[in-house]
Parts: structure tokens; C-alpha cells; sequence
């Protein structure tokens, strides 16, 4: 999966042919269709694999600082995004439904990538009265509009950081009054 992620994010999606996958990673065009039954699927597959990849690297880097977990969180995901632009870029702008199906299935890791939120969010609002599940869901999905926009206006991500984390918490706290 690290070649065929190389291929897309040196080729993109919208450009990637499967004869040309096969070429490039040596591999005959049937057995790369045996593996991946299609192009989406092997695109699907690639981007489990990237979300993988950003667990391990989110976990590894826990500290005992939730709100710099949190910010970290951030900074990686848009780290990541900025990163993959050329291989992501065409299915964000034309699937509506783009995050969705990364963010769905139950074997899918960021279901882990959400138990980390969880844990650091419980541990800034300290209220047991809290949806931890729908926080961690809802900050996920902040970031997202956040990625959404960098794409239609070049945004620079980076600098939002903290504008998305204080819009995520200020917006909780704005619930509750």
C-alpha cells in the first residue's frame, strides 16, 4: 500500500489508470484486480491505509496535555491533507459524500482515531453529562469543513489551528448557556 499511495499522491486519482498502478508496482493487471476489484477499491483501500497511518502517528504522540492532543490532532490532520492534496483533492470537491465513506464501516480505524478524541475531550470538560462519541464525531467533521475550505480557497491550514479548536470548544460552550 506505501507504492500505490506514492502512485496516487504523485499521480492522482482522477489520472490513475490501473494498467498504469500495475506497471508501476510490477504486478500483472489481473491480480491487481483480484486484490482491488476495481479502482475505487483500490482507492478506498488507500485511503484506509493513510487513516491507519495517521492513528499510529496520533497515538504515538499522546501526551498528558489533552488540549495539545487535541491541537495536535489538528495540525496532523491538516498536515496529512496538505500532504495528499493531489491524490484526494477531485474526490473531496466532486463526492459529496467523500468523508463519509472514509469515516464509515466498523473495522474502519479512525473509530480508534475517535477514542483518542473522546479521552482528550472528556478530560478539558471533565462533565460526565457529555456525548463524548458525537464530540469527538462533531470535531472531526469541524476540521473537515476547515479542509473543504482550504481546497475552494487556498486557506492556509495551518494557521487555523487554533481557530478550529476554539470554535470546536467555544461552540460547546455556547450550547450550554
Amino acid at each position: 500500500m506505501e507504492k500505490v499511495s506514492e502512485y496516487f499522491e504523485r499521480v492522482s486519482y482522477e489520472h490513475t489508470k490501473i494498467a498504469d498502478v500495475s506497471k508501476d508496482l510490477d504486478i500483472a493487471v489481473g491480480t491487481l484486480y483480484k486484490m482491488f476489484t476495481s479502482k475505487e477499491n483500490l482507492y478506498y483501500e488507500y485511503l484506509m491505509y493513510q487513516v491507519n497511518k495517521f492513528y499510529l502517528e496520533l497515538l504515538e504522540n499522546q501526551t498528558d496535555e489533552p488540549k495539545e492532543n487535541i491541537k495536535f490532532f489538528i495540525k496532523l490532520k491538516y498536515s496529512y491533507y496538505i500532504q495528499k492534496r493531489k491524490a484526494i483533492e477531485s474526490n473531496i470537491v466532486t463526492d459529496p459524500f467523500f468523508f463519509h465513506k472514509v469515516y464509515s464501516g466498523s473495522q474502519n480505524p479512525m473509530n480508534e482515531v475517535y477514542k483518542l478524541l473522546e479521552k482528550n475531550i472528556k478530560l478539558i470538560l471533565q462533565d460526565d453529562t457529555k456525548n463524548y462519541t458525537l464530540l469527538s464525531i462533531c470535531l472531526n467533521r469541524l476540521s473537515d469543513g476547515f479542509i473543504e475550505d482550504w481546497l475552494i480557497s487556498d486557506l492556509d491550514l495551518l494557521n487555523e489551528i487554533d481557530t478550529t479548536f476554539n470554535m470546536f470548544f467555544n461552540g460547546i460552550n455556547l450550547h450550554e448557556k
